[in-house]
């Protein structure tokens, strides 16, 4: 199975290490869970006995654009058995991971399975993307979302090394 790929173009937290946020993704029944790169989740609370180790979930409704972070964990693969690629790679349950802070006119990249099924046939230049409502996953859209987390719009479709990445812009506040 593949799982996105995420670029992490002109974010803040490439060159600001306070944009950084770092965490353990949990799902809706409060049990760790594996996610993959692209994803994005709202940040919570320190774990219990942690000092920089926050509590990851699924971007719960109302939540703004401060509330959220970008997980861009990098591609480790550690298992050569067979050959793997980026896509190939998911962090696997309970591992902290690495999550960029969205600031207004950043830009990062994802690939095609970094979108809901149902909206990336609408992932085009100019389209909206914001966050699918109780997901983690992205949904691009013709017209700018009136409810949900609103990210910012595709500004670029590229393909590099086999791979369509949808670059995006964010404008959400």
């Amino acid at each position: 199975m593949a799982y996105c790929v995420v670029r992490t173009d002109l974010m803040s937290g490439t060159t600001d290490p306070s944009c950084l946020e770092h965490g353990r993704f949990y799902n809706a029944h409060d049990a760790q869970e594996a996610i993959q790169n692209g994803s994005i989740v709202q940040v919570g609370d320190l774990e219990a006995g942690e000092r920089e180790s926050h509590k990851y979930t699924d971007v719960a409704d109302g939540a703004v654009l401060n509330d959220v972070v970008l997980i861009a964990e990098p591609e480790l693969i550690t298992d050569t058995s067979h050959h793997k690629g980026i896509a190939d790679y998911i962090s696997p349950a309970g591992k902290i991971i690495r999550g960029y802070r969205l600031h207004q006119f950043d830009e990062f990249s994802v690939s095609a399975e970094g979108f809901t099924s149902a909206t990336l046939q609408a992932a085009q230049v100019g389209a909206y993307v914001s966050v699918a409502e109780g997901t983690h996953m992205l949904a691009a859209s013709a017209r700018k979302p009136e409810t949900g987390l609103y990210i910012g719009k595709i500004i670029d479709v590229e393909v590099k090394n086999f791979v369509t990445y949808y670059c995006i812009a964010v404008y959400g506040k």
